[in-house]
């Protein structure tokens, strides 16, 4: 089954899996250590919309103890399975959740 995205969205998927990209964003750091990442939540409706995307939120295989190991600045303090990250990309902190 082929999906005809619109151009946009395609722009947003190429710069989200160009390593060199200019959307700088946690993937790189995660690609690089062997884990998956994506976007999730709100940030994926704003996309399919054409809304600026101003909370990015994203999901992965790495454990919190994994993605600490990756951010010692990280914060984890839940029952979820989300990590709070900074990240030189944004002002505000990523949730990344297992």
């Amino acid at each position: 089954m082929k999906v005809n995205l619109p151009p946009f969205v395609r722009e947003i998927i190429e710069k989200f899996q160009s390593p060199t990209g200019d959307f700088r964003s946690p993937r790189g750091d995660f690609r690089k250590a062997g884990f998956e990442i994506y976007i999730v939540g709100g940030a994926v409706r704003d996309i399919l919309m054409g809304k600026k995307v101003v909370d990015w939120d994203f999901t992965t295989n790495a454990t919190p103890e994994e993605i600490l190991k990756l951010f010692p600045d990280g914060f984890y303090d839940n029952q979820f399975g989300t990590v709070g990250i900074s990240h030189k990309s944004s002002p505000k902190p990523y949730e990344i959740t297992t």
